[in-house]
């Protein structure tokens, strides 16, 4: 279904989706979105990633 989803641009409901995945059940698959150096977010051009020092 993911692929799906992409395919009609839809990745905010994939990483709404991939954010509980990491939160709630520990899916380091879904944790890959959002953490490294290489985070699926960090690598897509049409999103702009902030930090802070938390």
């Amino acid at each position: 279904m993911r692929a799906e989803l992409d395919k009609i641009g839809v990745p905010t409901l994939l990483f709404l989706t991939d954010w509980f995945d990491y939160t709630l059940h520990d899916n380091d698959a879904a944790g890959a979105q959002f953490a490294g150096a290489a985070c699926g977010l960090c690598t897509r051009p049409a999103w702009t990633v902030r930090t802070r020092n938390l």
